[in-house]
């Protein structure tokens, strides 16, 4: 087999690995997307319970401290989404790069405007989401904003509560001690989550470390 016909041959393998990845691009959110709409209904269906009449002060802690363990959850999903387009980005980059520098090799006599990154069309391209243009947008990064999105969402709604619910436990009695070290643990969890998700030790691809 020749040199050009092993370069085809990766080139192929490359594009097909490229496509395959950005396929699941979006049918890994379709299953995060099923955990969010669980932890959403979920809360939706407890959230009524604070606005019910003659609710002792006990119970909307309770309500509240449950409200907050929820929406740690929908954090710890969101992120999750955030790190599985992420990666998936990455990979797809990984073949795009080696697709590009196989497309270079002059034996493989590809006409430069006809390789990976140069060339999008002839038709207008623009970033007004008010025309009919195609737009200069990454579906990539999109999916990563969605999960920013719900992140942030998730984020507001945990302070939210945990505030409502340190208001209402200074006006308790009863369990304040075992309130206490509940609240406390959901802050321990949430400072974790977002520490360890920053510091980016949740599944690191030690191969893409690597190469990078």
């Amino acid at each position: 087999m020749s040199k050009e016909q092993d370069c085809w041959k990766i080139r192929e393998t490359f594009y097909s690995c490229r496509n395959f990845e950005l396929i699941n691009l979006w049918q890994k959110s379709v299953l995060l997307t099923a955990f969010l709409v669980l932890s959403f209904t979920v809360y939706v269906s407890i959230v009524p319970k604070l606005f019910c009449k003659n609710l002792l002060q006990l119970k909307i802690v309770v309500i509240n401290e449950i409200c907050c363990a929820i929406s740690l959850a929908g954090i710890i999903f969101s992120i999750i989404w955030i790190m599985m387009a992420k990666g998936s980005k990455a990979w797809y980059e990984v073949y795009e790069s080696a697709i590009c520098d196989i497309e270079r090799e002059k034996s493989i006599k590809i006409p430069k405007k006809y390789a990976m990154g140069e060339r999008i069309g002839d038709r207008p391209v623009d970033g007004n989401i008010f025309t009919n243009n195609a737009g200069l947008y990454s579906p990539s990064k999109l999916n990563i904003f969605i999960g920013r999105v719900f992140m942030i969402l998730w984020t507001i709604i945990f302070i939210v509560h945990s505030i409502i619910c340190i208001v209402y436990m200074t006006k308790i009695e009863q369990l304040l001690w075992l309130h206490c070290i509940i609240i406390t643990l959901l802050f321990v969890f949430f400072l974790t989550t977002y520490i360890t998700a920053i510091c980016n030790t949740w599944g690191k691809s030690s191969y893409l470390e690597k190469i990078n």
